[in-house]
């Protein structure tokens, strides 16, 4: 596993980048919330202070991802929170470590606590087949 979490949605994620960066404002108050320009990648990166330690997300300007570089105990939360905040359209929401040896589907709703119970992993035999779509958006099939 790796120390960077990514999220992925199928298609374009329904949410602007000023959007973005208004709810993650709300979310940590004292957080360091920064719209960038093209040539940079991502639209906003939000350096915050938590539990976790520091960490930044960023949404990327092609609005089909955000990545996070907290530590381990800081993804459940990060995630729950970021399906909180993408608007349900029926897309699938993915997050993936960078090595990509483990996702968790993101359905609405989710906790923090449900991340880790919902985690699969890839060295287990028939993933790909039971879940045919997640490997499909992940490249693996």
């Amino acid at each position: 596993m790796s120390n960077n979490l990514l999220v992925v949605c199928e298609g374009t994620i329904p949410l602007t980048a000023d959007r973005f960066a208004e709810v993650a404002r709300r979310r940590w108050p004292g957080a360091l919330v920064r719209q960038l320009r093209p040539p940079r990648a991502s639209a906003v990166d939000v350096q915050v202070v938590g539990p976790a330690g520091i960490y930044r997300i960023s949404y990327f300007r092609d609005r089909r991802s955000f990545s996070c570089d907290a530590l381990w105990p800081g993804w459940g939360e990060v995630a729950a929170w970021l399906r909180s905040v993408v608007p349900d359209d029926g897309r699938l929401l993915v997050a993936v470590d960078a090595a990509l040896t483990m996702h968790v589907t993101l359905t609405p709703g989710i906790t923090a606590a449900e991340f880790e119970t919902r985690m699969v992993s890839h060295d287990a035999p028939g993933w790909v087949e039971r879940e045919p779509e997640v490997a499909a958006l992940l490249g693996f099939a």
